[in-house]
């Protein structure tokens, strides 16, 4: 009887473990979804300029992590892009939660992120 009631006792333990550890995982979002989400902040946010001409710009998966993607983001030059056509330079680098959607943007000079949202307070300021 004791046996029977610690099985059942274990497995209302257990069964919640397994639910929320699959939604979870369902949750996560893939490298184009992270994409995805990173290319809508942009253009909401115009981050770039109001409606950016996004073929002037090349995004590169940098890392794909267990819980992020990084990115990068480079300039085009060339065609209908201002600037040298031998050139891309790098213009920002992103960090896309995979479970929260947060994106982060990496200061420059000391590499360290910081949630887009201040960031774009930040730069309204200067």
């Amino acid at each position: 009887m004791k046996t029977g009631l610690l099985c059942i006792a274990i497995v209302f333990l257990l069964v919640p473990v397994f639910i929320f550890s699959n939604v979870n995982a369902r949750a996560r979002i893939n490298e184009e979804q992270a994409l995805n989400a990173l290319l809508t902040a942009i253009e909401k946010d115009n981050l770039y300029g109001a409606k950016p001409n996004m073929s002037c710009f090349t995004i590169f998966t940098e890392e794909e992590g267990k819980d992020h993607f990084d990115f990068s983001v480079h300039k085009n030059r060339g065609s209908n892009c201002t600037g040298n056509p031998h050139e891309s330079p790098m213009v920002d680098r992103f960090r896309v939660d995979r479970s929260s959607r947060k994106i982060q943007w990496y200061h420059p000079t000391d590499g360290r992120p910081l949630a887009l949202k201040a960031f774009l307070k930040s730069r309204s300021r200067s």
